[in-house]
């Protein structure tokens, strides 16, 4: 259960990265968060609701999800 919370913590932290970097104009990135924002806020509400039953293959999709934001995140940072 701690490793879900952590791991949902450190989504949310790079989704708001994310978030605030989308402000900044990056067109491409924004693109990309337009297909992905709605997924996002699903995952994040449901790992909320359902922190204490969180399953071995929720905890991998968050880590993966989480992935593909730090990617973003990085090409972002890259190109700053």
């Amino acid at each position: 259960m701690r490793e879900s919370k952590q791991a949902l913590s450190e989504l949310r932290q790079i989704y708001d990265e994310v978030r605030v970097k989308m402000h900044l104009g990056e067109m491409e990135a924004k693109e990309w968060w337009e297909h992905m924002e709605p997924q996002m806020a699903t995952i994040v509400d449901s790992m909320a609701r359902e922190a204490n039953k969180a399953s071995d293959s929720a905890a991998v999709f968050v880590e993966e999800f989480s992935k593909a934001l730090r990617r973003v995140r990085d090409r972002l940072n890259e190109r700053n």
